[in-house]
């Protein structure tokens, strides 16, 4: 009986021969054993395995040196699909917006429709679509804006999703894999891995949605981070003097909104201290940021504050984040600690 230990070894070592060939466009037995530090044998083991499940395909063999050709391979990047798609309210305007990637990431379709009102029907349409239009989804990510725990919206800006058990809406109804995560986690994640950055970094992403309140996504050594009860980044709730019901209002104030983003910006420095902080917002116009920054410098730590970025609207960075979440839910049950790994080949 094989243990279980020795099929988590070997789905790690599946993941890591499939992560070589997506970095590159192809590549023999010899090139793939020498970027994932496997043996030869066991690279040609696990991909015929690979090439008869179809996940990897066979090209033209590398030219010869002299001896017997290389066989060459190549990830098909449509052996499945991913989609994902998100729930926006920004002002009056509320729309879900849509996508589908293949397996390197790559857009294939994104679609916005618009909607009077959204609630459980216009999800399940959208997911339903999605599926009928494309046979190969086998992940789906969904983005929205509320707290979410365990794939269950708590707060929600849309009253009809509020309590509501989108896990439990996905288990019942679908045969996908799938993750629920909140706008702004995903935007930050996004940005994040959209961006490359090193592992050991840290960045917060704050977004101001027209007439709302701003929330922040954190991102700790490349992983989103949810805090106790999942209520990191709610930061609409900091004792800035501006309660909940003024916060979508002072936009409409350029000084008053100014002075309000940099205190913002001030306490997550004395807080988190993050190397980066992105502000997302339709309404940030020049004259803004350059009061941000005039405030910012009159503090008396600013030689430790973040380099901050403007992102005027969070929409790529939410997109790439739903693709990248629905890309990392094909892959968890690869993930192994060290002792794991300590398995061998």
């Amino acid at each position: 009986m094989i243990s279980m230990n020795t099929r988590k070894v070997k789905a790690h070592n599946l993941e890591r021969i499939k992560t070589a060939l997506k970095n590159k466009s192809s590549g023999t037995k010899l090139n793939i054993a020498g970027e994932t530090g496997l043996s030869v044998a066991t690279c040609g083991n696990l991909l015929n395995e690979l090439l008869e499940s179809g996940e990897v395909i066979e090209i033209d063999p590398a030219e010869s040196t002299g001896g017997r050709p290389s066989r060459r391979f190549m990830y098909n990047a449509d052996y499945q699909h991913v989609a994902g798609f998100y729930i926006r309210k920004e002002g009056s305007i509320k729309s879900i917006h849509t996508v589908t990637a293949n397996l390197l990431g790559e857009v294939i379709e994104e679609n916005r429709t618009d909607y009077d009102s959204i609630g459980i029907e216009e999800l399940e349409s959208t997911v339903e679509g999605l599926a009928e239009k494309d046979s190969k989804i086998s992940s789906l990510s969904c983005g929205v804006p509320g707290v979410v725990r365990d794939g269950k919206i708590g707060y929600c800006d849309f009253h009809q999703l509020k309590n509501f058990d989108m896990a439990r809406f996905f288990e019942t109804n679908y045969d996908l894999k799938y993750v629920v995560e909140n706008d702004v986690n995903t935007s930050a994640f996004g940005f994040y891995s959209r961006k490359a950055y090193p592992e050991n970094q840290n960045l917060v992403y704050i977004y101001f949605p027209s007439k709302g309140c701003p929330g922040a996504g954190l991102i700790i050594n490349g992983r989103i981070f949810y805090g106790y009860k999942h209520f990191a980044g709610e930061i609409g709730h900091l004792p800035l003097g501006i309660g909940l019901e003024k916060q979508g209002k002072i936009q409409n104030n350029p000084e008053l909104f100014a002075e309000y983003v940099s205190k913002i910006i001030g306490s997550i420095t004395c807080i988190l201290n993050p190397k980066r902080i992105i502000l997302s917002g339709l309404f940030f116009t020049d004259w803004i940021t350059e009061s941000i920054n005039v405030k910012l410098q009159k503090l008396d730590f600013k030689q430790y504050l973040p380099e901050i970025i403007y992102e005027r609207d969070f929409h790529e960075s939410y997109q790439h984040g739903l693709i990248a979440l629905a890309l990392e839910k094909l892959s968890e049950k690869t993930k192994m600690n060290e002792k794991e790994q300590l398995g061998g080949e």
